[in-house]
């Protein structure tokens, strides 16, 4: 399967594509001041991904991030996650 890896932080938004073997070599980062729901989804419309998973520590643009990405299933790491 392939995972669509969302890393946003306060300053960079990270995007990659995860694979059971590792990360594809290929990725993108944008400012995070300057993400807008149409670039997140023209952005995310150029991987190939089944699922997508955003790990956040921004909750309004975890929330940007969610509607951008539309009906992809999607699992979200944010500081309320109950990790190990």
């Amino acid at each position: 399967m392939h995972l669509l890896l969302v890393d946003n932080s306060n300053t960079r938004t990270k995007f990659a594509v995860g694979t059971k073997s590792g990360l594809e070599v290929r990725t993108e980062v944008l400012p995070t001041r300057e993400l807008e729901k149409d670039r997140i989804a023209r952005l995310a419309a150029q991987f190939e991904y089944e699922a997508a998973v955003i790990c956040s520590v921004v909750p309004a643009t975890a929330a940007l991030l969610r509607e951008a990405l539309g009906g992809v299933r999607l699992h979200e790491i944010s500081h309320r996650s109950n990790l190990p």
